[in-house]
């Protein structure tokens, strides 16, 4: 491969890498977000640098001489559940005014340890403390609120969340997981592709 076209390919594996990079710091606001908003401002914005480092990707690797390789990752964007979800839930949070994540708040239940009825005789909440006085023993209940994936729909068709991602089932399919799984794709795409194609550090021509 030539010189200048392996110097090409290292500086657009750069670029999509800080896409990525940026990506990994929007999914950390995820897992550490205090409210739904927060939340779902990182999602969108991992949709977004994801999005954007395999453009980027694409455009480093437009020569026809990468069209095999490009190519597999093109078709299997279109095919893997995964990677096809993500796409085209970008498009719909930055092209409709549709919703790709629905939030469900949390819940507290009191419930008798036995029984059907239960009487309590005082309840109150200081400092975020809930303490309960019953002659009964109490079952209590906690459902923190979630966040689960909606469908997707761009350019009028409809991308149910994903179930399977390289042809195996997924351990979990909340948002967190499904955008660390994406993440992780583009990255080792990336390193296979400099690995591949791109000049190393040091090396000669």
């Amino acid at each position: 491969m030539p010189r200048t076209m392996k110097k090409a390919v290292a500086k657009g594996v750069g670029a999509s890498r800080k896409e990525l990079v940026a990506a990994r710091a929007a999914l950390e606001r995820m897992k550490h977000a205090t409210s739904f908003a927060d939340f779902e401002s990182g999602w969108q914005d991992t949709l977004t640098r994801v999005e954007r480092a395999w453009n980027k990707t694409k455009g480093a690797f437009a020569d026809g001489a990468f069209a095999p390789w490009r190519g597999n990752h093109s078709s299997l964007r279109g095919t893997d559940p995964l990677l096809r979800y993500v796409s085209h839930a970008r498009d719909a949070e930055e092209h409709t005014v549709a919703e790709t994540l629905s939030h469900e708040p949390g819940s507290i239940g009191i419930n008798p340890a036995s029984g059907r009825s239960l009487h309590i005789d005082e309840l109150t909440m200081v400092g975020g403390v809930m303490s309960i006085k019953s002659p009964q023993a109490i079952k209590v209940t906690i459902q923190p609120s979630r966040a689960t994936l909606l469908p997707a729909t761009s350019r009028d068709v409809t991308y149910r969340p994903p179930a399977e991602h390289l042809g195996r089932p997924l351990e979990r399919t909340d948002p967190v997981y499904v955008a660390e799984r994406a993440i992780e794709y583009y990255e080792k795409l990336l390193a296979d592709a400099e690995g591949r194609f791109a000049e190393s550090r040091g090396g000669k021509a």
